[in-house]
């Protein structure tokens, strides 16, 4: 990793961890001990980044469910959540610290937002089956609907909005091009 690149990185660990106790710990494994190629671990980093990502989510639609409606309260969660997730996956898993940041941000948003589509859809569809409901239901259906939205965010995330231009490369595909 070149002396930048890790400065980058790094303030965006720091900022992180001030939010996420920890956070700096997982930040800081090396890929090349998670995993033996890059798409493994970048799924890794993925799931790590996404579990840390939904423990916020649940605490915070479950202080939002008593201020709002269930819908409402998916959104506001998904809100914040979002934001970590960008910027955690951002510089960790996509090493995307020489990309444009503006153009990043416009096209995850794009992605999150297909996600969120798909994941309140399913949502809905669930309070409509599942009834009646309590708060923790809903959390876990809120949860569970996640899931299926974060398969597709993966796959926009990876193959359209950190594809590698401007970004610098993961550091086993350098291993890979330069044994």
């Amino acid at each position: 990793m070149q002396p930048m690149e890790r400065t980058a990185r790094l303030r965006s660990c720091t900022r992180l961890s001030r939010v996420i106790p920890g956070f700096e710990r997982m930040a800081n494994l090396s890929p090349a001990y998670l995993a033996g190629n890059h798409t493994t671990a970048r799924l890794v980093s993925f799931g790590l980044i996404g579990a840390l990502c939904t423990v916020m989510y649940a605490a915070l639609y479950a202080m939002f469910r008593h201020i709002c409606g269930p819908l409402a309260a998916n959104v506001l969660a998904l809100i914040p959540t979002m934001t970590v997730n960008f910027v955690a996956n951002r510089s960790i898993t996509f090493r995307a610290v020489r990309g444009t940041l503006t153009r990043e941000a416009a096209l995850y948003l794009v992605a999150y937002l297909v996600g969120l589509g798909a994941s309140s859809a399913l949502f809905a569809l669930a309070l409509a089956i599942l009834k009646p409901h309590t708060v923790s239901i809903e959390t876990a259906i809120g949860v569970v609907t996640g899931f299926a939205a974060t398969l597709v965010r993966y796959v926009l995330m990876s193959r359209w909005v950190f594809t590698g231009r401007g970004a610098s490369p993961h550091p086993l595909e350098r291993q890979a091009h330069h044994p």
